[in-house]
């Protein structure tokens, strides 16, 4: 299978603005963790962006594609759904709501809302 011509385009001008964004970190005496950069190709929901043979590089150590990834608590993934970010927070939910029934099962403080609000909040809120 071959790579449209615009995805090669794409990918020499994104390492020629990569190799130019390394010379000024350069000579700025900045520094890039290459092993923690990654990108994303976006596309619509139905289809995927195959960069084939093409890969990204900075300072000679090659770019890892993702299909999704976290950022500032979301989950972005490359058609810009929620699906994985809603199964996070489902996930996180769920265990919340379990730390409420077992503390108020076992504390019978069903009285006590703001002890209960406390759980809520230790075990929720900063997830949310």
């Amino acid at each position: 299978m071959s790579v449209p011509l615009t995805i090669l385009r794409t990918c020499m001008t994104l390492n020629n603005d990569l190799n130019i964004l390394a010379d000024w970190f350069r000579a700025n005496k900045l520094s890039l963790n290459t092993t923690k950069t990654n990108y994303i190709p976006f596309s619509k929901h139905n289809k995927t962006i195959d960069t084939g043979i093409h890969k990204l590089y900075l300072n000679g150590d090659n770019i890892n594609k993702l299909d999704s990834t976290r950022f500032l608590g979301l989950i972005i993934d490359q058609h810009l759904e929620w699906d994985e970010h809603l199964k996070m927070c489902s996930s996180k939910m769920a265990s919340g709501v379990y730390a409420i029934n077992t503390h108020n099962t076992h504390n019978h403080v069903l009285q006590h809302g703001t002890t209960l609000l406390n759980v809520w909040i230790t075990s929720m809120g900063i997830h949310l």
